[in-house]
Order: C-alpha cells, then sequence, then structure tokens
C-alpha cells in the first residue's frame, strides 16, 4: 500500500509539472497521458543504468556498433578495420587512466548515445555545412506511444495560446533568427542599428507593432550578439576606407591585407550558419530519416564567441591605427625595411612609415675624400659633418610599441654607421663586413622579441667596431688628436717659444713671412720629426690686428682636416682648439716676457748696486716681479699638467674600450673639449659670472706686460744713471770718457718718480686680481680648479695680504670718516 501511494504520489507531481511546462496538455487528456508516461520512462531509464555500472560491457556494444557503421559507410574501401578499434581502446584507457572523471560510465553512456544520433542517418545524406559544426539534433518526443522526432511532431494540434495580460503577440526566437541579420551590421524587420553618436556608435533598435512584440529576455540576447555585427562594421569600413586612399604605405597595406583575410573567414562562418537555418526550415521528403539540426539564438551566441573576442581584438587594433602610421604598427613590410636598414644601410620607405627618414637635400650627397687644402675645398668641410649629423633623423613618434626609445636609437645607429662605411670612407672590404652581419642575422619577425634584440645587437657591434677600426687603422684618428695636442695645445714647448722669438710687429708681418717663420720653427724643433702628413696640414694665420699689437696678438695656428675625419673634429670642434691655443698663447707669451725681462736685469745688477738711490726700489720691483713669474708658472702648470693631461688620459680610456658608435666618439672628443675649456680658462656655470676668473686672469696678464715696459723704462734709466757714474769717476781720474756735455740723466730723472708710480699701481692691481683668483678657484664647483686654488695659496700668502688690504681699507675709511665729524660737531 505504501509503495503504491508513493507512485501514485509521484505521477500526480509528474502530471501537475508537465501541465506547468505544456500549457497545451491541460486541454488534451491524450497529450498530457502520453507526456507523463515518457517521463516515467525516462526516470526508470535512469535507475536501470544506474544498477548496471559495467563499464566493459559498455565498451564492446560501442566498438561493435561503431565497427559495423563504418563498413557500411565505407562499403568497398580496402581499409583495414583494426585501425579504429586500435584507436577506440587507446581512447578508451586514457579515460580509464584520468583521476579527475569519476563517472565514467556516464560518459561511455553519453557517448554512445551520440553514436546512435550521428548512425541513424547516412553521410551521403547530410548536409556539406554538418561538417563544421556539431550535430543540433533535438530530441523526440511521445506522441500517442510511439517515439516521433519532434521535427514531423504538426505545430496544428496544438492550440495557440491566449494571454488576456498581453494583447499583442509574441514574436518567437526563430522568427527573430530568420530575419536576424546584426551579425553582419545590417538592420533587420525586427532589429535594426541606428547611429547614435556620430558614426564610431550605434544604438540597437527593436521593431514592434500592434501585431507583436519581442519579449525582454529575447531582446538582452540579441543585444550581446549584436556587437558582433557592430564590430564587424567598424573593422570592414576601415579596410573599406584604407584601399580608397591614393598614399597608403606599404604596411597599413599589409594590415588590411590580413584583416580582409580575417573577414573573408567571418564571410565563410556566416554562410555556414544560414545554411544551418535553410536546413531546419527546408521540408524534407517522406522517406528521408526524421533528422533535424536547429539554430537558435542561443546556439549562435555560443558558436560566435570566439569570433566575438577576435572582432574585439581587430576593433581596437583599427582604432589605434586611425591614428598612427608607418613604424607604429607592425607589419612584414615593416620588419623588411627594418632588415634592410641594419644588414645594409640602405632605407627603402617610399611612404615615410619608418622610423628613421633621410633629409631629401641631403638624399644623394655623400663625402668625397679630398688631398688639398684650398680656399674652396675648406669651405665644403662644413659638409661632412653636416651630412652625418642631418642625413637621417630619427622619429620617436613612428616607434613601434615593442620597442623602446634607446633600442630604437641603437637600430638607427646602426644603419647609419652602415651607410656611413659603405658610401662615405669607400671601405673596400665592405663585402667581408656585409657578409659577417648576413651570418650574424637571422629572419626579423614579431614573435621572436629576445631574437630580435639578439640579431639588432650583434649587428650594432659589429658595424661599430669596423668603423671604429677604420677611423683609427685608416684614417689616423689618434695621429690627427697627437698632432692637435702638441700645436695647438703647445705640447712642443721648444716650438713654441721658437715661433714665438721669430715673429717681428705686426705692421710687418705678410702671409710669406708667417709660413717662412712656421717652417724655421719647424725644422729647427723636434718637431721636424713628426709625419709628412702631420706637417703639411699646420698653416699659419693673422687676425685683424690694430696700431701696437705685435705679431703674437694677431697670429694663429691653424691644422686643417678633411673627410672623413672632420666628422669628429668638426668645424665647431676647431673654433674651440682655436680658442685654447690663443689663452695658451698668451700665457706663453706673458711667461717669456717676464722671464727675459727678469734674466736682463739679473744680469745687470751690480751695475745698478753702484746708483744710490735706487736700491730700493729695484729690491720691490724684484719682489713683484717674482709674484709674477710664480703665478704665470704655477697657471702654466695646472693648465698643462692638471687639465690638458687629465682630460687626454680620460679621452684615452674612451678610445681604448672602442665602445659605442661613431656619435659616442663624438660626443667623447667634444665633452673632452668642453673640460679641457671649462677648467683652463676657469670658466664658472653660474649664468652672469662664467668669465669672472677669466677676466681676472686676463687683467693680470695685461698688467703683468705694462709691468715689463714700466721696468724696461726703470731699466734703462738705471743704465743711464750707471754710466754718468762712471763717466764722472773716469773724469775724476782724468779719463774723459764722455761725449759732449750733454746730460740725458736730467731728463730721466724728471719721469722716474712717474715710472716708480706707474710700477707701483701695475703691481698693486696685479697682486689683487691674482689674489682674487687664488681665493676664489678654492671655493669653485669644479674639483679640477681647486687645485689651482692651492697651487696658488698653499703658504697662506694670498690669504694674509687679503686680510692686511681690509684692514687698510677699513683703517682709510675710518680717517675718511673722522673730519666730516669734527666739522659735523663744530
Amino acid at each position: 500500500m505504501e509503495r503504491r501511494s508513493g507512485f501514485r504520489t509521484q505521477s500526480s507531481g509528474i502530471q501537475a509539472l508537465v501541465e506547468a511546462l505544456v500549457p497545451a496538455c491541460r486541454s488534451d487528456e491524450s497529450l498530457r497521458r502520453d507526456l507523463v508516461d515518457h517521463c516515467q520512462e525516462l526516470l526508470n531509464n535512469k535507475k536501470a543504468s544506474r544498477r548496471e555500472p559495467d563499464i566493459s560491457h559498455l565498451s564492446s556494444i560501442i566498438k561493435r556498433q561503431r565497427l559495423s557503421f563504418l563498413a557500411r559507410s565505407y562499403r568497398g574501401s580496402s581499409s583495414s578495420s583494426s585501425v579504429p578499434a586500435q584507436r577506440f581502446t587507446n581512447l578508451l584507457q586514457r579515460l580509464l587512466d584520468q583521476d579527475t572523471v569519476t563517472q565514467k560510465h556516464d560518459v561511455l553512456l553519453f557517448l554512445h548515445s551520440l553514436q546512435q544520433t550521428t548512425s541513424s542517418s547516412p553521410v551521403e545524406s547530410r548536409p556539406r555545412s554538418h561538417s563544421l559544426l556539431p550535430s543540433l539534433t533535438v530530441p523526440s518526443v511521445a506522441v500517442n506511444g510511439h517515439k516521433t522526432p519532434a521535427s514531423a511532431v504538426s505545430p496544428s494540434p496544438l492550440p495557440p495560446i491566449e494571454k488576456p495580460t498581453i494583447p499583442k503577440s509574441s514574436k518567437t526566437k526563430a522568427e527573430i533568427l530568420r530575419e536576424f541579420r546584426a551579425k553582419t551590421g545590417i538592420s533587420g524587420n525586427y532589429v535594426f542599428f541606428e547611429e547614435a553618436n556620430g558614426e564610431e556608435e550605434k544604438k540597437v533598435i527593436f521593431r514592434e507593432s500592434s501585431k507583436w512584440h519581442i519579449s525582454p529576455s529575447t531582446q538582452a540576447l540579441v543585444l550581446r550578439l549584436s556587437e558582433l555585427g557592430h564590430l564587424y562594421s567598424r573593422v570592414s569600413s576601415f579596410v573599406r576606407d584604407s584601399e580608397g586612399q591614393p598614399s597608403i604605405g606599404l604596411i597599413k597595406q599589409s594590415l588590411c591585407h590580413h584583416l580582409q583575410k580575417q573577414l573573408t573567414e567571418y564571410y565563410r562562418m556566416v554562410a555556414v550558419l544560414e545554411s544551418q537555418m535553410k536546413t531546419k526550415d527546408d521540408p524534407t521528403p517522406e522517406d528521408a530519416p526524421q533528422t533535424s539540426t536547429g539554430l537558435t539564438l542561443r546556439r549562435l551566441e555560443v558558436w560566435t564567441e570566439d569570433w566575438t573576442l577576435r572582432m574585439r581584438m581587430m576593433s581596437v587594433s583599427v582604432e589605434a591605427c586611425r591614428t598612427n602610421n608607418g613604424g607604429a604598427l607592425v607589419s612584414k613590410p615593416f620588419f623588411a625595411t627594418l632588415h634592410r636598414w641594419i644588414y645594409s644601410g640602405d632605407l627603402q620607405d617610399p611612404f615615410l612609415e619608418f622610423f628613421v627618414a633621410v633629409d631629401p637635400q641631403l638624399a644623394n650627397q655623400n663625402y668625397s675624400k679630398r688631398n688639398s687644402f684650398d680656399p674652396e675645398d675648406l669651405r665644403e668641410r662644413e659638409t661632412g659633418a653636416k651630412i652625418w649629423k642631418s642625413k637621417y633623423k630619427f622619429r620617436k613618434d613612428m616607434l613601434p610599441r615593442f620597442v623602446e626609445e634607446e633600442f630604437g636609437r641603437k637600430i638607427f645607429s646602426t644603419g647609419k654607421s652602415l651607410n656611413f662605411i659603405r658610401y662615405s670612407c669607400q671601405d673596400s672590404e665592405w663585402v667581408a663586413t656585409r657578409s659577417k652581419l648576413s651570418t650574424t642575422g637571422k629572419v626579423l619577425k614579431y614573435s621572436d622579441i629576445a631574437g630580435l634584440e639578439r640579431s639588432i645587437d650583434s649587428a650594432y657591434q659589429v658595424a661599430s667596431k669596423r668603423l671604429f677600426d677604420m677611423f683609427f687603422d685608416k684614417f689616423k684618428l689618434m695621429d690627427h688628436l697627437l698632432a692637435l695636442k702638441s700645436y695647438l695645445l703647445l705640447g712642443h714647448g721648444d716650438f713654441a717659444e721658437h715661433l714665438m722669438e721669430t715673429l717681428s710687429p705686426a705692421n710687418n708681418l705678410q702671409r710669406h713671412k708667417l709660413t717662412s717663420s712656421l717652417e724655421t720653427a719647424i725644422r729647427a724643433t723636434n718637431a721636424q720629426f713628426d709625419s709628412v702628413d702631420v706637417l703639411r696640414r699646420l698653416d699659419a694665420r693673422m687676425l685683424e690686428f690694430t696700431h701696437g699689437e705685435i705679431g703674437w696678438d694677431v697670429f694663429t695656428l691653424e691644422y686643417k682636416v678633411d673627410s672623413p675625419v672632420d666628422t669628429v673634429l668638426d668645424p665647431e670642434a676647431m673654433r674651440t682648439y682655436l680658442r685654447i691655443f690663443s689663452h695658451l698663447w698668451r700665457m706663453k707669451r706673458v711667461d717669456i716676457t717676464l722671464r727675459n725681462s727678469w734674466m736682463k736685469i739679473t744680469s745687470e745688477s751690480k751695475s745698478f748696486a753702484r746708483v744710490p738711490g735706487l736700491g730700493a726700489d729695484w729690491h720691490q720691483v724684484r719682489i713683484a716681479m717674482s709674484e709674477m713669474i710664480f703665478f704665470i708658472r704655477q697657471l702654466q702648470s695646472y693648465t698643462h699638467l692638471v687639465v690638458i693631461e687629465g682630460c687626454w688620459k680620460e679621452l684615452q680610456e674612451f678610445l681604448k674600450k672602442k665602445e659605442g658608435d661613431l656619435d659616442s666618439l663624438i660626443q667623447a672628443h667634444r665633452a673632452y673639449l668642453e673640460r679641457m675649456e671649462t677648467r683652463s680658462m676657469l670658466l664658472r656655470s653660474r649664468q652672469g659670472k662664467r668669465e669672472q676668473y677669466l677676466s681676472d686672469v686676463k687683467e693680470c696678464f695685461d698688467r703683468a706686460l705694462n709691468f715689463v715696459e714700466g721696468v724696461d723704462s726703470f731699466y734703462n734709466h738705471s743704465l743711464n744713471a750707471a754710466a754718468k757714474l762712471d763717466a764722472d769717476r773716469d773724469e775724476y781720474r782724468g779719463v774723459y770718457t764722455r761725449e759732449g756735455r750733454t746730460t740725458p740723466v736730467g731728463h730721466h730723472d724728471e719721469g722716474l718718480p712717474r715710472t716708480l708710480r706707474r710700477l707701483r699701481e701695475f703691481s698693486m692691481e696685479f697682486s689683487e686680481r691674482a689674489c682674487r683668483v687664488a681665493i676664489g678657484t678654492q671655493t669653485h664647483e669644479d674639483p679640477k680648479c681647486k687645485v689651482l686654488g692651492q697651487m696658488l695659496a698653499f703658504s697662506d700668502y694670498y690669504a694674509n695680504k687679503r686680510q692686511r688690504l681690509r684692514e687698510e681699507e677699513a683703517a682709510q675709511t675710518a680717517l675718511s670718516i673722522a673730519p666730516s665729524s669734527v666739522v659735523t660737531r663744530a
């Protein structure tokens, strides 16, 4: 009784569930009874399957049915049936070895049901599109006690559902699907697109009337599917617009070609889906197997999920490509241009898409070897550095996103160096270099970024090393740098002294006389042992001079270079050399002048001692001159030993490493000149006070030369006074050595106080300037410049002197204020 009551309770529950799910069975008693019986049968089969979990028996059934199906389908074929059987055995063993799958019997039972479904119709009767998509067989329903497919059931016995709350008839998903074209961006009868904010945004509109309406759940599903159509329209419009442009670049052409291939595959998928929909709608013959493969909106969403993600990626790429061009995009033409640039040094970019651009005015200009130094040829010397700096330009905005700026500049330098070697240096071994580069490089592609970096690094190192070797071995760059250091930086001291002694006053200097003095200095000094190529590049010329200037004020040396060495020794670098030479030349002149004057007054010191009243004055002159000589000698030692030799050592260390490219060499040489100019001239970094110490040093030079002129006047007066004393002494002994009765001593006696006053003024001004330089350089921002302050003020002489001068100024100020206060009280 309890079992029978339980069965009745279960039947009543199933009946209530069937009436709730299928409203048509409420008025049809036979349909309701068939559906309840079918549900009971399903439950009984489920329970029965749980009582027989025999996997081996089920696997043998599947194997026999599969072999029999293959035998019927491929009748007449010579292929053996042992291969499918062995394959099924291997797959079954792999399934049994899986620990994560617990219900193995249910999996096999599910596969067995699929096999029965697919084997019910022969292969010849299937549409061709079924091979691309899974089968969509709808389970059969029981009608009048017989299993009948759902496609064979006529919908006419089911009466229409009448809902008093909804006056409109609801459109089914099949009807919407039949007219749905949103997946290709085309509006249909029930769903259409409307532009919201321009062409970039679209709005999905559901068309309704008094006869039908679309449920909210269906609208949400259609909205998700419409995204694919919107993305498709954006991608296809970009391809059409790009192909219509007259000057589209190679990289964008490649991108559009790839997008068109993806769109073609998308068209193929849409055609397969439409064939599925037509297969469902087309009537089947009566003798054909009763199977159907239906297409629903839900299944459409599942099948297009992969294409939705793909369309999103293509849409993002399209939006980025609307504002970018050339190298900012990545494609095969980009890597082809990159390969040619880093391995051959040639730039083939007709649409200006690469991140390296060429100047049209300099595109056909290259370096040319010059063996002469005529003025017209020298005026064209700037072309060499200009071609290297301006022929090719780096465009940062065209860099691909996977290439950083530093790596991009390395690519730029590699091709630029190869172009320089090939067209400018006239390298006869370029074929060997190019073959070596080709062996080190591989196929450049975006998928192998690490390999791309290795290939470019290898090409960069080979090209840079080749360029360095050519500059130092073939073009002798180190010999030119040594020559500049020896002559323009006065490294050959004997040459500079001999040349300075041979120069005459400026108003008598001429071009041939300068050349003659230069040749005489070369032959008389160790400069004669330098190479002929270096000596022929030396030249002397005059600057514009004014009245009173002598030869060394308007004289300058010049060192001439040709291409391609003028890329490193460019005109700006040569002007820096000339500025340093002018400063050192003036310092050398002051040193030689003070030295000659000191030797002259020292040789006549015994004669001056016999003149009464001049001993104290000469003592002060010797003290002042010794201070000047000490200052100039310390300044020379600092300039040559600390500055020039220190900077030269730093440059040599860089050249020995041979790291970087030609731009690195140019920067190292430029830094070498900047450090040397800043430290030798004591330049400061503060704006407005850059030449503060340099002006003091120049004033020291001028005061020293003025002091020597005053010493010469005092020397002549002392000589005349000594000669007068000797004549008077000879006359007292009765020997008359004086010619006539003229006494020029009186004339000198009138100018002697003025001469001594000028000497004191020049000495004080020099000492004040030297004190300022000695104390000021101790607080200089450059550590090397502080060395000069330590060399000048090592004994605190200038510090004590400065303190004494301040005390004297304070005393004089107090004396000037005291009389005014007395007058005020009176």
